[in-house]
């Protein structure tokens, strides 16, 4: 399946839309989880799903990363779509 990916080895979590989850019929577990965004907010859970996979680039498709992450319902919300150009100078 080819899917979008965001990619930020800099976070302390990965996320993965329920959807996609569904879709790759990803196997889930449960477990409690603490997620601190922008501005120090937290959402805490008691119950969220976890899930594991593998991804890999379409360029190199031998080389496989494997990551967990949390199944969320959206990963971001529905974002305007502007076009973008260059500034010239």
């Amino acid at each position: 399946v080819e899917a979008r990916a965001l990619l930020d080895n800099a976070s302390s979590a990965s996320f993965v839309s329920k959807r996609l989850a569904q879709t790759l019929r990803l196997s889930c577990s449960t477990q409690s989880a603490n997620i601190t965004g922008v501005a120090g907010i937290t959402h805490y859970s008691s119950s969220q799903s976890i899930t594991g996979f593998s991804i890999s680039p379409l360029s190199s498709p031998q080389k496989k990363i494997s990551i967990t992450a949390i199944v969320v319902d959206k990963v971001t919300r529905d974002l305007p779509f502007l076009p973008v150009s260059p500034k010239e100078e």
